[in-house]
């Protein structure tokens, strides 16, 4: 697989998992926001702002970063074909739905997907 149809690949597969997504992730957002403002209240407890910050800014992008490196075989960064063909797995994994949210989280999905049903029938409350 050459480098560009490997990144054309990844590309499509992306692209179709923020497609299936497309309900999560501002939903997500939403949440996030929600966290935000209590943490950032006047009336937050001491330290508050300091652990969301912590959390949101630092320990999450370490996570991440973390379980993306597990996913690449040693090696990996040498030269353009094995970047190729990692691209190439990675878009085949999210293709499969391995990254999708119900599958990789349900917890996480089914809370996301309770809210957004409780928005669209207009019982929602903030939390």
């Amino acid at each position: 697989m050459s480098d560009r149809s490997a990144r054309d690949k990844l590309i499509g597969a992306v692209s179709a998992w923020h497609k299936r997504h497309a309900d999560l992730l501002p939903e997500n957002a939403r949440v996030r926001q929600e966290i935000q403002a209590e943490a950032y209240a006047p009336t937050a407890p001491p330290g508050l702002k300091a652990e969301f910050d912590e959390m949101f800014d630092k320990r999450m992008p370490q996570q991440v970063e973390s379980d993306y490196k597990k996913l690449l075989p040693p090696g990996s960064s040498n030269g353009w074909a094995s970047k190729a063909f990692v691209c190439g797995a990675n878009a085949g994994i999210i293709e499969h739905g391995q990254y999708d949210l119900e599958r990789f989280d349900p917890q996480v999905a089914a809370y996301l997907r309770k809210r957004i049903a409780a928005m669209r029938s207009g019982t929602a409350t903030n939390p």
